[in-house]
């Protein structure tokens, strides 16, 4: 049985009548709709529907059972896409965006990537031309300088010895005077080792390092400087013997005891240059300048002959003796400058 879904008109609406569900029609004394088994109520106000006895009810339900819809085909798999094509599609659509990626959106990594072409434009009524200019990247080399630095290193031996030992009888440090050939009772180039009457009157001194020129011995010489604070005795090797040959005293803040040490007519480092004038009046006084320093230089007046010098911080008569040293050990000097 075949159901049609068309429009019905209302003569036979009124005639069979129509299920209110599925739009079906049937005839008036049918209770249930063949087409979707519902009952229905569609009659008109007055209208008398027939009792509902049990042969209309089988017979409903015997023509609800054979009642088959037409309904439309399946889709023909000839229409469906391959899953295989589809993927392939896929792949291909992503490639593509990558590609386009790269090329329209790169990081600039490129300098050559930043710099837009000038565009230049002529337009007429009838034309239009565009010329487009690449830029030019021109890359120079930067020339490579080598300089060379020639150092000039100085080197001082610094020499840790052990203890020295000490001999004979210590000498108080007021009887340590500072004269031109001698250093309190012991004489220069004096064939007696006199370390260990300094060890024996100072202590074990500072340090011990190589003497040369600097310290006023001559070219070629074997020298070594011992130290005790800002005191310097040079001795000079003489053989198997040390020699003591000069020394120096430097001004100092340390109040180590050997900033007690004066001349053998009282000067002391720290006085002025009024006061050293004060007390050698029957000597020469002059200046010369050593070591780029200026410097006093205390002369015998006899023979011009060099007894004392030193550093001073200006010539002024308030200048402060920085240093008394002994005459170099080479030559006597250093001399006065006329």
């Amino acid at each position: 049985m075949n159901v049609s879904y068309g429009l019905v008109s209302e003569e036979t609406r009124q005639r069979e009548g129509l299920c209110v569900y599925c739009g079906t029609a049937r005839p008036v004394s049918r209770p249930i709709c063949p087409q979707c088994g519902r009952t229905w109520i569609d009659t008109k106000i007055g209208e008398e529907l027939p009792a509902l006895t049990p042969d209309l009810v089988a017979a409903s339900t015997e023509e609800r059972q054979s009642v088959s819809v037409d309904l439309p085909p399946p889709p023909d798999d000839r229409m469906r896409l391959p899953w295989g094509l589809l993927v392939g599609i896929g792949i291909g659509l992503v490639i593509v965006f990558f590609l386009f990626s790269g090329v329209f959106g790169g990081d600039g990594d490129d300098t050559a990537a930043d710099t837009t072409a000038p565009t230049t434009t002529e337009a007429s009524a009838t034309t239009a031309t565009t010329t487009t200019e690449a830029p030019t990247t021109t890359t120079t080399a930067a020339p490579t300088t080598t300089t060379s630095t020639t150092t000039t290193t100085t080197t001082t031996t610094t020499t840790t010895l052990p203890p020295i030992e000490a001999t004979g009888v210590a000498i108080p440090i007021e009887e340590l005077t500072l004269g031109a050939f001698a250093l309190g009772p012991f004489s220069f180039d004096a064939d007696t080792p006199y370390l260990g009457r300094l060890v024996a009157s100072l202590g074990q001194p500072d340090s011990a390092q190589s003497a040369g020129t600097e310290l006023g011995l001559c070219e070629g010489d074997v020298g070594t400087a011992y130290t005790w604070d800002a005191f310097t005795a040079v001795f000079r090797e003489d053989g198997d013997i040390e020699e003591l040959v000069g020394y120096r005293l430097a001004l100092s803040d340390s109040g180590h005891e050997t900033q007690q040490i004066t001349s053998r007519s009282g000067l002391r480092v720290g006085d002025t240059l009024s006061r050293l004038q004060a007390i050698y009046t029957q000597s020469s006084l002059g200046f010369a300048e050593v070591g780029g320093q200026q410097s006093f230089v205390l002369e015998r007046s006899s023979d011009g002959a060099t007894l004392l010098w030193g550093p001073v911080s200006s010539l002024e008569g308030s200048g402060v003796i920085e240093g008394i040293y002994s005459p170099n050990a080479c030559d006597g000097g250093p001399a006065a400058t006329p």
